[in-house]
């Protein structure tokens, strides 16, 4: 029989009975629930800010919440172990004495959502195709190759001893893929992923949401929230007046604005912690007017951060100084930037050729994340004679124009390290290599950083690295070649049923553990 006819003369069946039964007692519950009168909730909604241009974890630098859900990778963050990270797809692991070389043993029982067994060749090819990928470069430019051993055993060759080399497993960008879907059609596996996650994806409206299901041969048991649905609200007031009428259940990072009343609220639960989001003004540094590192600098010496952190996060984040998140392997303590002072700026603006001032165009995300310190910096550098014209664009758009093509002059943005080691705030951002589209969107090109940065990541000694990055952030703030502004808070606020949340600095969300009362 047709399978689609039998589900549907099933459901007809189902409705007749259930209105049989209810003219039956006068109107009365329907008896499946066992005398209990609350259906169990199997859907949990989700406030996406802006659509995904693909779920091609290894085709965008921009890491979003669904891909969690659909992909697994080999390893998963875990701050009580020695490595820093448990096992996932990968069962175990062996480092070798030099460390260059990572044995990964497979798990035998983890299936794709197409039903297809997981193999030692989608490892070793979801490997390589990463490291080949232009949006990677920050977690995979220490990587050589990976090889198959036998069925279950991934080889991967280093190309160099690298401390933070086994967290790197634990990120989106090294997820593993299907090598066949993958191979047939790379574009279309974007729209139409196959991963070994906990969630399917079952239905994407573009610009309006994203429908997942939980998969029922997940190896670790099927999910007990059936539906994910990621609603795209790019509007921070209308997110959450959603969360307030309980259209959604979770929202994460609501506007700073919001937090008190939210905590107040009884229906909801409210979650936070530090992030690792370096939020700084970006500067063009190869082409257009800060080409000039005079200009850079005048701009530097004219940001309050202060009032940016008061008006755009009431004053819910902590300043930051240098290009290194606090509380990093590295950081460089009682660093410090360039102080706020508007008259200097004024001074070097005009050493550059610009006594009167210029106009220029700042690019931003259409999102109150970015939009509020934007508008803000707008404020401060009008006072020294920059008319900033402020150019608010779609999330997709703004990847495309900044992070790939290096097509703008000013922007603010917020750089995440997922790994917590210095080299994930320097190396992809700020070594000439990654320029042109691979992380480097300053397009900064500085060779003693570049000696500095490359001596950093191969040593295993962590005083010397230590010295090296407090030498590294010196560089980056004596040719301004960035401005860090602050580290905002990470939260996330939801329905007061909904338990099993977590929220971390790197914003790695899992729902597979979330279930409702």
């Amino acid at each position: 029989m047709n399978k689609k006819f039998f589900t549907n003369l099933m459901c007809f069946v189902l409705i007749i009975s259930m209105l049989l039964t209810g003219c039956g007692d006068g109107g009365a519950t329907d008896s499946s629930f066992a005398g209990d009168k609350t259906e169990k909730r199997d859907t949990v909604t989700v406030v996406e800010k802006a659509d995904l241009p693909t779920l091609d974890p290894i085709a965008t630098p921009d890491r979003r919440i669904p891909l969690f859900q659909i992909y697994d990778t080999l390893v998963i963050d875990d701050s009580k172990s020695e490595n820093g990270v448990a096992p996932a797809l990968a069962e175990s692991w062996d480092i070798s004495d030099d460390a260059k070389e990572i044995v990964f043993h497979i798990r035998k029982d983890v299936k794709f959502h197409n039903g297809e067994p997981l193999t030692a060749e989608d490892v070793a090819f979801s490997i390589n195709t990463s490291i080949e990928s232009p949006f990677t470069t920050q977690l995979t430019s220490s990587m050589e190759s990976a090889e198959v051993v036998d069925d279950n055993t991934v080889l991967v060759n280093l190309k160099f001893a690298y401390n933070p080399a086994i967290r790197c497993f634990s990120c989106p960008e090294l997820s593993i893929i299907n090598k066949k879907a993958y191979e047939d059609d790379p574009i279309a596996y974007g729209r139409e992923p196959i991963g070994t996650g906990p969630y399917v994806l079952k239905e994407w409206v573009s610009g309006d949401k994203l429908i997942l299901e939980a998969f029922p041969d997940y190896y670790r048991g099927e999910a007990s929230i059936k539906n994910l649905v990621y609603k795209i609200i790019g509007d921070a007031s209308t997110a959450l007046i959603a969360l307030e009428k309980g259209e959604v259940d979770v929202l994460v990072n609501p506007d700073p604005s919001s937090r008190q009343s939210i905590i107040d609220n009884e229906d909801f639960a409210f979650y936070e912690c530090n992030a690792y989001a370096n939020n700084s003004i970006a500067f063009n540094n190869s082409r257009g007017i800060f080409s000039n590192p005079k200009v850079r600098e005048a701009v530097s010496y004219a940001i309050d951060k202060d009032a940016i952190i008061l008006g755009a996060k009431e004053g819910m984040a902590t300043r930051v100084e240098c290009a290194v998140v606090p509380g990093y392997t590295g950081y460089p303590e009682n660093f410090k930037g360039h102080p706020y002072d508007p008259e200097k700026a004024k001074q070097l603006l005009a050493e550059a050729g610009y006594p009167d001032g210029f106009t220029v165009k700042m690019k931003t995300i259409d999102s109150e994340i970015y939009k509020k310190p934007t508008e803000i910096i707008q404020e401060q550098l009008r006072k020294i004679g920059i008319d900033v014209e402020i150019d608010v664009m779609a999330r997709s758009k703004w990847v495309e124009d900044v992070l790939t093509n290096g097509d703008y002059d000013i922007t603010f943005w917020a750089t995440i390290g997922i790994v917590d080691d210095a080299d994930f705030c320097l190396y992809s951002q700020f070594h000439s290599s990654n320029m042109g589209g691979n992380g480097n969107f300053s397009e900064c090109n500085i060779p003693e950083l570049d000696d500095l940065l490359e001596r950093g990541r191969a040593s295993v000694d962590e005083n010397e690295r230590k010295e090296i990055y407090a030498k590294a952030c010196e560089i980056i703030r004596d040719n301004n070649v960035i401005l860090p502004i602050y580290l905002p808070y990470r939260q996330i606020a939801t329905n007061k049923d909904l338990e099993g949340i977590t929220v971390n600095a790197a914003l790695k969300i899992y729902s597979y553990g979330w279930s409702w009362k």
